[in-house]
């Protein structure tokens, strides 16, 4: 191993050893449950609007095709 690969390891370890008790369980138990009804309410609140959004959007994906052609022309005019 060179000696950025031995800083980049060593930093990463200092970071993982010296927060063990960065948060509490309680605060752990509140992230995952909030993140978890987050996740839920989102899911809801798309099937909800489903039809809505198939028929307002359209041509979104012909959209996000014509952006990553494009993207991908850049890239290969660059690497020439």
């Amino acid at each position: 191993m060179n000696i950025k690969t031995q800083k980049r390891f060593a930093l990463f370890n200092v970071a993982l050893c010296k927060n063990r008790n960065m948060f509490s369980k309680g605060q752990i138990v509140f992230a995952v449950l909030f993140a978890i009804s987050f996740v839920v309410a989102i899911v809801m609140a798309f099937k909800k609007e489903r039809a809505q959004h198939q028929k307002n959007f359209k041509g979104v994906l012909k959209l996000l095709l014509g952006f990553i052609l494009f993207i991908l022309l850049l890239f290969v005019l660059k690497h020439i």
